[in-house]
């Protein structure tokens, strides 16, 4: 005959390997390679959140409604995005807890759309304004003289041909000065002048008070507005 110890030890044995198992059940389970396509419109990430679990690499494909960069708090991560094109952030989620993804909106900044390498006499530089890029201005300048500047107006109603072309003149300005082109259609820039000149998109930076323009061609401008858009979700296994 059993006793009364023995059947509470046996009692408490099988209660332990139950509780074992329900967890190797509810967790441990592999890392996993996880891919989402998230899309960026009205300032918001769609899916609002990304949950995943500590160990799996995660690759996100960003398609956004507007041009800037989004960075990823925590793990530290930021990517150039464009309208039109699918930007890919990929990592692996060793940090747990909630990560805030937020997006650095452009608003023209110096070279933040385009820039060119350093165009010789004859050289040429070509932008395409993406198919879904919404109407608005594009100021550029030429990063050798900061007092050479552009704009490409895109206008859905735009009546010039699919490729534009603009030429760096001698003194670094440009003709003509001012374009309007609709959405899908190419600027194309060519130097033809002697000196060397560098097409960049944005305003050109500005220069402290007793700085050369050498000294101060790389400066930027303002970072640009910092907004929320969702977040991840990173769970232990």
């Amino acid at each position: 005959m059993i006793g009364k110890g023995a059947v509470r030890t046996v009692v408490a044995l099988a209660a332990t390997l139950a509780s074992l198992a329900a967890l190797s059940a509810c967790g441990g389970s592999d890392p996993e390679n996880l891919t989402f396509d998230v899309t960026i419109a009205d300032r918001s990430l769609d899916p609002k959140v990304i949950k995943v679990k500590q160990g799996d690499t995660v690759t996100l494909n960003f398609r956004p409604e507007e041009h800037g960069s989004v960075h990823l708090h925590g793990y530290d991560i930021e990517k150039n995005v464009a309208v039109g094109e699918v930007t890919t952030m990929e990592f692996v989620a060793n940090a747990t807890g909630n990560f805030g993804i937020t997006l650095h909106a452009s608003a023209g900044g110096h070279a933040e759309l385009f820039e060119s390498t350093t165009l010789e006499q004859g050289d040429a530089f070509t932008y395409k304004i993406y198919d879904d890029m919404g109407e608005g201005m594009i100021p550029y300048h030429n990063h050798m003289d900061h007092e050479m500047t552009g704009s490409i107006h895109v206008e859905a109603a735009a009546q010039q041909p699919a490729t534009v072309q603009v030429s760096v003149q001698e003194d670094g300005s440009f003709e003509p000065a001012s374009v309007a082109v609709g959405p899908g259609s190419t600027v194309v820039w060519t130097n033809t002048g002697s000196k060397r000149a560098r097409v960049t998109s944005g305003e050109p930076p500005a220069l402290a008070e007793g700085e050369s323009e050498e000294e101060g061609e790389h400066e930027h401008e303002e970072e640009a507005e910092e907004v929320p858009l969702g977040s991840l979700e990173v769970h232990p296994r």
